[in-house]
């Protein structure tokens, strides 16, 4: 007779390919907002829309954001960021690159070179929020809070 070992469980795979769906999930909303957004603009723009858009439930989208405001200031993060990685602009790689240039004009092109890229981002997505801010509280709060 042979005595049986069990293996104990560990969920914490399962935990991290879930959190990466959720991710992957939330980056598609957010995506799929900032486009209707930009083409139909904040206001046309409806929660199902956006669901549609993202092809997934309507429950998704306010998983992501609870309103419309909450996405457009994720949209706004992704806009700044240029990605939906959860690290801090200043630990950023090109922000190293940066402080670890020792020559300052090339420093001043840098900053101006990360300037230009950030601003072609977020400029299309300012117009949709001086839209919402125009209709929302909540986002005229968001744009306020921002400047």
């Amino acid at each position: 007779m042979t005595q049986e070992t069990k293996r104990s469980y560990d969920g914490r795979r399962r935990r991290e390919r879930a959190e990466e769906e959720r991710r992957a999930t939330q980056l598609r909303v957010v995506e799929a907002a900032r486009n209707l957004f930009l083409a139909r603009g904040y206001v046309a723009t409806t929660m199902d829309d956006i669901a549609q858009e993202a092809g997934v439930a309507r429950q998704s989208v306010y998983k992501a954001g609870q309103s419309k405001a909450d996405l457009l200031h994720l949209v706004t993060d992704l806009a700044v960021a240029g990605d939906d990685q959860d690290v801090m602009l200043l630990e950023r790689p090109s922000f190293a690159a940066i402080s670890g240039e020792a020559r300052p004009e090339r420093q001043v092109q840098m900053i101006a070179a990360l300037i230009v890229a950030t601003m072609e981002r977020l400029a299309p997505v300012w117009v949709a929020y001086r839209e919402a801010a125009a209709v929302d509280a909540k986002a005229a709060a968001n744009l306020v809070a921002a400047h």
